[in-house]
C-alpha cells in the first residue's frame, strides 16, 4: 500500500483501489473501487494520481470530495484517464512524485516528467530498472535504477526535454535495495547541493550530496 496526504486527508493506492480518511476523525470519508489495484499515488492542490500495473496513470479531481463521514463517498465514477502508452514510455506505473504542477513517473520502460498546464509538456527517457523518483521545490529530479544486481540514484538539475543520461549518477551499495527517496535541498555543507535520504533494506542513509559524507540508522536487525 502506497499513501499521500494534504492538510486534511490520507489517500491511499491500494491492489483494489483506495480508501480517502478524514484526518481529524480518522473515518473512512470517500472510496474508490479499482478492480486492477493501484501502485502508487501522488497528488496537489487540485488532483490527486494514481499509478496502475497495466492502464497508465488515473485521477480524480479533489473537486469532486464532497460529502459527510456518516456516508462516505463513491468516487469511482470520477477517476478518469490521464495519460497511457505511446504517451507515456509504458502503461506499467512503478511510481509517482510530483511538486506542484509537475508529475514524474517511473515505469516499466522510462521515466516520463510532466508539466501540468495547458502549455505544458512531456519529457522522458527510457531506461530498464527504473523504480522510485522524488521532485525538489526547485525542480531537481530524482530516480533510481536497478542493474547488474545494484541499485543507482540518477539526477537531472532539470526535466525540460527528453534526456538519455542523466546528470549525475550515485552508486548504491551493493547488496542494497531503495526502498524510498526523500532529499532535501540547500542542506549540504555549505548549502550549495542537497541531502539524499535512503530507505533501504538495511537502514536509512542520509548522503550528503556534496561530500558525500554518510549517515547510517540501521534497522533493528541491521548490522
Amino acid at each position: 500500500m502506497n499513501i499521500w496526504m494534504d492538510e486534511n486527508y490520507v489517500y491511499t493506492a491500494t491492489s483494489s483501489g483506495s480508501d480517502i480518511i478524514d484526518i481529524e476523525s480518522e473515518r473512512n470519508y470517500a472510496y474508490i473501487h479499482y478492480s486492477d489495484g493501484f501502485t502508487s499515488i501522488w497528488g496537489n492542490n487540485t488532483t490527486v494520481f494514481f499509478g496502475t500495473a497495466a492502464s497508465g496513470i488515473k485521477y480524480f479531481s479533489k473537486s469532486n470530495l464532497t460529502g459527510d463521514l456518516n456516508t462516505p463517498i463513491d468516487l469511482t465514477d470520477y477517476l478518469r484517464d490521464f495519460k497511457s502508452y505511446p504517451n507515456i514510455t509504458s502503461n506499467n506505473i512503478r511510481h509517482l512524485h510530483g511538486r506542484d504542477d509537475k508529475l514524474m513517473c517511473c515505469t516499466m520502460a522510462g521515466v516520463d516528467f510532466f508539466k501540468l498546464d495547458p502549455q505544458g509538456y512531456r519529457s522522458s527517457t527510457t531506461v530498464s530498472g527504473a523504480d522510485k523518483c522524488f521532485v525538489t521545490p526547485g525542480r531537481n529530479v530524482y530516480y533510481t535504477t536497478y542493474s547488474g544486481g545494484e541499485y543507482r540514484i540518477n539526477k537531472l538539475n532539470h526535466a525540460l526535454i527528453d534526456w538519455s543520461e542523466p546528470h549525475e549518477v550515485y552508486n548504491i551499495q551493493a547488496g542494497l535495495k531503495i526502498n524510498d527517496l526523500f532529499v532535501t535541498e540547500n542542506t549540504s555543507v555549505g548549502g550549495t547541493k542537497n541531502t539524499l535520504f535512503i530507505a533501504t533494506t538495511s537502514g536509512i542513509y542520509v548522503v550528503d550530496e556534496k561530500t558525500f559524507d554518510t549517515d547510517v540508522y540501521y534497522t533493528y536487525n541491521g548490522a
